[in-house]
């Protein structure tokens, strides 16, 4: 499979992901979530941390939905309570049940859109930790990729391709946990970093003509 495949495999995975999820998650699910992980991000990393976190999403929420008109676009969608009654005594009941279910999805997009950002912070706050760690794999895997160069050791294609495809994996797996809907732990993150980092480093060793 091209790494460019693997790419837009993930990619369409996540997108479809992220459409049909209010379908299943409502607007009080979506916002539960999203309380329960403000309490363990609180109780992990502490009140600070925790609202430093809240803030950021508020203000991402605010300029990308609320400033550009998208939510009061969205709102535009929403069917009042007035109106369905009014369409189902001339369309019957399965035309009002067509507007609950197009009201139930609009509030939940919107529930989901903030907890993707909310996520999104909170890998953001990760990042000025997990840099140096990878900026550090790279080095060594490209010291380690000399040493085996200056005693004509053996470059695998396998181990290559293996690490490549699982580095692929890693890359993607934060975009799909801006989408999941159940409650996560922001302690996952140095996991997947050092994971990814181990990836990395196979992945630089075994490069053949690519680098240096």
């Amino acid at each position: 499979m091209k790494h460019q495949t693997h790419f837009k495999g993930w990619f369409i995975i996540i997108i479809i992901g992220f459409w049909l999820l209010p379908i299943f998650i409502s607007e009080e699910s979506a916002k539960t979530r999203v309380l329960e992980e403000i309490g363990k991000v609180q109780s992990q990393f502490g009140e600070v941390a925790s609202n430093h976190v809240v803030e950021g999403a508020n203000s991402t929420f605010d300029f990308m939905v609320v400033r550009t008109g998208l939510l009061e676009w969205a709102m535009r969608g929403e069917v009042s309570r007035e109106a369905q009654t009014q369409t189902e005594r001339v369309m019957g009941r399965v035309v009002s049940t067509g507007t609950s279910f197009t009201n139930r999805y609009v509030r939940g997009a919107i529930a989901n859109v903030y907890g993707l950002f909310f996520r999104l912070q909170m890998l953001l706050v990760w990042m000025p930790l997990m840099i140096p760690f990878l900026i550090a794999i790279v080095i060594d895997g490209y010291v380690a990729r000399k040493m085996k160069m200056s005693s004509f050791g053996y470059f695998s294609p396998a181990a290559f391709q293996l690490a490549n495809h699982t580095l692929i994996f890693m890359i993607m797996l934060p975009a799909a946990y801006l989408v999941l809907p159940f409650v996560m732990s922001p302690m996952w993150v140095p996991f997947l970093a050092i994971a990814a980092g181990f990836a990395m480093r196979l992945a630089i060793k075994h490069a053949q003509r690519m680098i240096g």
